[in-house]
């Protein structure tokens, strides 16, 4: 057999899966010999229905994950952390987020923008994963915690106060620089750096527990955002909200 026509075959029976999925909604159901012949007729409508058919398999797919999870959303620990918004709101956007991510930054600001929006209904709780290449992010994340120990309103401060003024952090590297940056920061705020220092060992507990949560919720990115349990990173925040609120 012609070695071209062998690698047709081999490339049908790969994107034969992909497409009989696709293809059973409507019941119709390809055999690879046939497919082979599609292609070699002509590849370029070939290529352009597979790529077709794979983006409609993804969101077949993705729709079809998200179905599940309304159906057993995960379990997320939020009691006595950092809430932005309405603590009774009813819909709670847990966000996996990192000191010194630009991305976190933006999404600090489009968490306000959502509070704002449904005013009332929706609360964000803040949980830490900082990124192991961002030396600043750990850090901060820590003396989040530990300022949260003496006041959440504080802890919502030095959060904004980073993000807020994200090119003065954005870069921050060394542990002195770190260390300088966090304390102007802590007495920006009007807190004792000792106060804040003694609760660095819990900060730290805290911290590392997130960092676990993250990883067994397959976290792998910042920020990440879940809605009452439900992953929004496939659809957005504001899908789910929207979903939830009809419930309601």
């Amino acid at each position: 057999m012609n070695p071209k026509v062998i690698l047709l075959v081999v490339v049908a029976s790969i994107v034969t899966f992909i497409l009989s999925v696709v293809f059973s909604i409507n019941m119709v159901f390809i055999k690879p010999k046939n497919l082979a012949n599609v292609i070699k007729d002509d590849p370029a409508t070939f290529m352009e229905a597979v790529q077709t058919a794979a983006k409609d398999y993804s969101r077949f797919s993705a729709e079809k994950k998200l179905e599940e999870q309304f159906k057993n959303p995960a379990t997320i620990k939020t009691k006595g952390r950092v809430t932005f918004g309405n603590k009774k709101a009813p819909i709670t956007i847990v966000e996996f987020s990192d000191f010194q991510c630009p991305y976190c930054a933006k999404a600090s600001q489009r968490m306000k923008v959502l509070i704002k929006k449904y005013d009332g209904k929706v609360k964000v709780v803040y949980k830490n994963f900082p990124l192991s290449f961002h030396p600043f992010a750990k850090p901060a994340a820590e003396y989040f915690e530990a300022i949260a120990l003496i006041s959440h309103k504080k802890a919502k401060e030095f959060h904004d106060a980073i993000f807020d003024n994200f090119s003065k952090y954005e870069r921050v590297k060394g542990q002195k620089e770190i260390t300088r940056k966090l304390n102007d920061l802590v007495k920006k705020l009007g807190l004792n750096i000792s106060d804040v220092n003694k609760n660095l060992k819990e900060a730290k507990s805290i911290v590392k527990a997130d960092i676990k949560e993250a990883g067994v919720l397959g976290v792998s990115g910042t920020p990440s955002f879940y809605v009452n349990g439900v992953d929004a990173k496939n659809v957005g925040p504001e899908v789910i909200i929207e979903k939830f609120l009809k419930d309601l």
